[in-house]
């Protein structure tokens, strides 16, 4: 089977015009012509009805464009894949992410990445809207917890959890608490980006409980969330990688220690139809061996 015929085929079905494809493909329409006309003689069947302005395909050619076209373009990114092949990073570079997990981790990492591909610009689209990865031309996506989009490749680059935890001076004006019923008690710090909120979810080795706590302050940011909770304000449920290094350098303290929040996994996505780019590749290797590496996600933080 001739490969070219194969690729030609495809393209006068995409373009539904033999002109067309002979333009975006930089070859003469009687090239285009003699091309299909030599498949259809060695297949034995008409494959397009042609007009003077457009082609249709017959139910023969539908049903034969329907198995070769994936063909063609697993052949054409084979050859971008074997071209790539140490290609520099360059280009921009769009990647969105929660608004938290943005400001919190993905903004150092983008740093050092920049400082190590000077030819590699990238675009932060933070926001916590579900985003549409190809409408939006978004080449990589971070996301936390299950990933249901079918037309998406993932990677997992960890997990987080949560712990419940308050500054030392709030824990030493009160009681601390000894159970999660104990927290209706407290004040406490809600987190309401959806799906948060006051009805705080809490699991132990033996068992899971809900909790609806009195929020002292609500917010929907967790840098406004930890940093209440540092100023002595209350009780808070923060994600390990927001507050990891609070508790490793004491400004924070885990309160109820056999309590902690489920894990959720981190993943990164982009769209299965897209060709994986130098610059793409070279950043999501980047940023899986900084997450590995990444109290809260790869790896537990110090416990206080």
């Amino acid at each position: 089977m001739d490969l070219n015929e194969l690729n030609i085929f495809v393209r006068i079905v995409e373009q539904r015009s033999l002109t067309r494809a002979a333009r975006s493909l930089g070859l003469p329409k009687s090239t285009i012509s003699r091309k299909l006309s030599s498949l259809e003689e060695r297949l034995g069947v008409r494959l397009v009805q042609r007009t003077p302005r457009h082609v249709v395909l017959t139910e023969a050619g539908t049903l034969f464009h329907d198995r070769c076209a994936g063909l063609v373009a697993q052949v054409e990114a084979a050859e971008a894949e074997l071209a790539d092949l140490g290609a520099t990073p360059r280009g921009t570079l769009r990647v969105s992410a929660g608004v938290d997990i943005g400001v919190t981790i993905l903004a150092r990492h983008v740093r050092d990445f920049l400082r190590l591909h000077p030819q590699v610009a990238v675009e932060l689209v933070l926001t916590d809207r579900a985003v549409d990865l190809v409408g939006e031309k978004i080449d990589l996506a971070i996301r936390i917890g299950p990933v249901r989009e079918a037309s998406l490749v993932v990677r997992k680059l960890g997990a987080g959890g949560g712990v419940l935890c308050a500054s030392p001076g709030y824990l030493a004006s009160r009681a601390e608490p000894a159970t999660p019923g104990e927290l209706a008690q407290h004040a406490c710090i809600v987190y309401t980006s959806p799906p948060h909120g006051p009805d705080w979810e809490l699991e132990s080795a033996r068992e899971s409980v809900s909790v609806r706590v009195r929020a002292s302050l609500l917010a929907n940011s967790l840098t406004v969330v930890r940093e209440a909770a540092m100023a002595g304000l209350g009780i808070a449920r923060l994600p390990l990688f927001a507050c990891s290094e609070d508790l490793a350098t004491g400004r924070l303290r885990r309160v109820l220690q056999a309590w902690s929040v489920a894990e959720r996994p981190v993943h990164a996505v982009y769209p299965t139809s897209r060709h994986v780019t130098p610059k793409v590749r070279t950043f999501l290797d980047f940023l899986a061996a900084r997450l590995a590496e990444q109290p809260g996600i790869g790896k537990r933080p110090t416990r206080k």
